[in-house]
């Protein structure tokens, strides 16, 4: 909500040179890779529990404690050195320098890498984790089906119909 509010606002913004065109691009940047680094988080998280069998509880402080400073890691240093601002060449808030090359390498260092590796970062443990679970999904039928069958109920049996149809259809039997 904090990365709308401050998109909305820079974008309003029309030939401001102040305070306010460069600290709401500091927050949107800075809500922006912080989203990224718990998007990847996320992933990551599930991968661990999924594959790995870790206890995904235990990390959440280390997840959102690692994404905020890695966010003011990324987003400190432009501010500090009066990066963000007016874009003449935009003609709106970004990045602000007089020097094309100047603003590109900024963003490449501390926006576009980073981002780039979250998401790269997040399709490899996304891709981890359907592989996986490809890998174990007849497994896991087979053990729902013994689950089950343990019942002894009205509702195991339709149960079992449902998953031994399953089953035929997975494995091709």
């Amino acid at each position: 909500m904090i990365f709308a509010i401050a998109g909305a606002v820079a974008g309003q913004l029309k030939n401001d040179t102040g305070f306010l065109c460069g600290f709401s691009i500091f927050v949107l940047q800075l809500t922006l890779q912080f989203s990224s680094f718990l998007v990847f988080s996320i992933a990551l998280n599930l991968q661990l529990v999924i594959v790995h069998n870790f206890r995904g509880q235990k990390l959440e402080r280390i997840y959102i404690t690692a994404s905020a400073v890695m966010a003011a890691i990324l987003t400190v240093p432009p501010y500090a050195a009066g990066m963000y601002g007016w874009d003449q060449l935009e003609e709106q808030c970004w990045y602000s320098n007089p020097n094309a090359k100047t603003i590109l390498i900024w963003q490449i260092v501390t926006q576009m890498i980073w981002t780039g590796l979250a998401a790269f970062g997040e399709i490899i443990s996304s891709a981890t984790v359907i592989i996986w679970m490809l890998k174990h999904d007849v497994g896991i039928i087979f053990l729902l089906m013994r689950a089950i069958n343990t019942k002894g109920s009205i509702f195991s049996h339709v149960c079992v119909k449902n998953l031994q149809s399953l089953q035929h259809r997975v494995i091709g039997e």
